[in-house]
Order: C-alpha cells, then structure tokens, then sequence
C-alpha cells in the first residue's frame, strides 16, 4: 500500500498480482474459479469405432468401444450407474460405473429404430429415452417393477429432450413440423409450445429449471433461443453460435450455470449460461460426438462438479481457484 500525501490528500492503492495461469480442464471465466465438470460423451461415425470416452483433467479417454453408441446418461445416487443406448439391437444398456461391468439390457426397442437421447429420472429413479426414427418415447423402470411406457407420436423425428423430473414433464422438439411439445409421464397434456418454426432443426434442448425456461438452439444456423416453459416469450437469447448441434446439457452449481454442447464435427464446447458468454472448446478429434452426461458425484456429494478439487463449507460446496 502506498500513501500520497505529496499530493495533498491521503489515498491508498493495492498492487495486485496477475492470475495465475489456469490449470487443464478450467475455464477462465471468470478467474479460474469455476471448473468444467468431468463428463462422459458419445461418438460415432457409421461405419467407424465407436466408444464412450470420459473427460478428465482436459484429457479424452475411451471407456468402452460399443457399436454404435449415441445416449448416454449416469445414475449418480449410488450404486453408481452408467446408461447408454447402442445401435446393436437398438438397445439400453446399463452398467456398474466406472468399471463398465456387471451390464444388463434395461430395453430393446423395435427393429428400424435408433435410441438416440436419454435422461435418467433421479428424482423418480425411472430412465426416458426417445427413438429418433420411430418417434416414440419410452419411460422404463430400470427394476422392472413398473411395465415400461410406450408414446407413439405423429410427427417426423423426435430429435431433443428435456425432463422436468419434480414435475414429471416431458419436453421434446420435432423435425417435422420443427416444434416443441411438452406432455405428463402418463402421456397426457401433449401441447405444443411452438407453432412450426419451419428452417429449425432443434437437436439442442434443454431445461433450465431455477429459471422456468427452455434453451435450444437452431442446428441449421447456430443460434441460441430462449421461452418460458409455457411457450411464452420465444426470443434470440445469445451471441454465441453453435453451427452443427448434436446434443447439449445444462449443468447447474453453486457458482453458476453452464451449457455443454456437441457438434457433428467431433468437439465439445462449454458456456456459462450468459447472453454475452464466449463459448470455449474444451475438446476435439472424436468422430462424431453425441450426448454429454456430466459427472455430478466428488468429494463435495452429489452437487460438487470441482472433481475432487474443492472443499464443502456451511454456504456450499467451492472449487479451489
């Protein structure tokens, strides 16, 4: 600290050092304080190795080669489970994670199909996945207790999910008409949420529930939109682009909100949920890169996306800087 009593009044001034450059898998936005979550992704090429690769400390590692797998998703409450989908059968496919053992066939859906999204239903411990060419939507019991639910719809290729699990709604976007729809776990309540929004492919969809609103973005042009969950005040919401959208989650922590999305171009890129965020791409070289499921378990419990990397306190759990 300095005095400037020389030029006649006292003020005082601190020299702060610069930040320390930002560690491997860390987004400086802002200060390094928050870390990109482990994730696992899907990828596959038709005709190419396929694998579900785990993203740790900026590095991409292959976990399991599997013909040709497109959702997948993490049971978090343990015993810790990993589900995917596979074009081999058209099948669900559940297994003890990490090791990927001890797997079992949760569903096989017909024939001329292919299981592309899937969520798992923490709150009600239920999986919901919708074939993108039959245009159905299942919701199955991974105990087998509850016979699995069966929704066939009208329209041309489901191609987005999103689950409200405390309220047990499902939203879902079409390829033809290009709407979104939103309907109850029993099937009831199908309303669409848009008119046809005609050049709109909407691969990326997702809920933002402290909010009350939906994200999704216009494969064919990159751009992000934004509406309250009753339809209302559809508008452009962000600057960023996302040309070429497979699949995008929402990640919620204490420190903010991020967005993570795929491309057909093999990369994952990772945003706070800002109208002004610059998106950064956390990774790349895969074939064709499918649907993120982020690590939500650590050191912290089930809320700590630091990794291991961060401490719990009475406000919360922290990344370290």
């Amino acid at each position: 600290d300095h005095n400037w009593q020389a030029l006649g009044f006292e003020a005082t001034y601190s020299i702060v050092p610069p930040p320390p450059p930002c560690d491997p898998g860390w987004y400086a936005y802002p200060g390094c304080q928050v870390q990109v979550p482990d994730f696992l992704v899907t990828s596959y090429a038709w005709g190419s190795p396929s694998s579900i690769y785990l993203f740790s400390g900026g590095v991409l590692t292959p976990q399991v080669d599997v013909t040709g797998p497109i959702g997948v998703s993490v049971k978090m409450a343990g015993p810790e489970k990993v589900i995917y989908t596979t074009i081999d059968g058209n099948q669900i496919i559940m297994c003890d994670y990490p090791s990927f053992t001890g797997c079992s066939t949760l569903f096989t859906a017909e024939t001329g199909g292919i299981l592309t999204f899937l969520e798992y239903d923490e709150t009600n411990e239920l999986v919901i996945a919708v074939d993108q060419l039959t245009s159905q939507i299942f919701i199955i019991d991974p105990t087998g207790t509850i016979p699995t639910q069966t929704f066939t719809m009208s329209f041309y290729r489901l191609i987005g999910l999103a689950v409200d699990t405390e309220n047990r709604k499902i939203y879902f976007s079409s390829q033809s008409p290009a709407q979104i729809w939103v309907m109850n776990y029993d099937g009831t309540g199908l309303t669409a949420l848009t008119p046809d929004l005609g050049y709109f492919l909407m691969y990326g969809l997702v809920l933002n529930r402290n909010l009350g609103v939906l994200i999704f973005v216009n494969s064919y042009t990159g751009e992000f939109f934004m509406m309250n969950t009753d339809g209302t005040d559809m508008h452009p919401w962000s600057s960023m682009n996302a040309y070429a959208m497979s699949y995008m989650t929402l990640v919620e922590q204490t420190s903010g909100t991020w967005l993570l999305w795929s491309n057909e171009f093999g990369e994952i890129h990772a945003a706070p949920m800002l109208p002004d965020a610059e998106p950064y791409l956390v990774a790349s070289g895969l074939q064709w890169a499918f649907e993120i499921a982020p690590l939500l378990f650590g050191s912290c419990g089930e809320d700590d996306l630091c990794s291991g990397h961060g401490q719990c306190t009475g406000d919360g759990c922290h990344c370290d800087p």
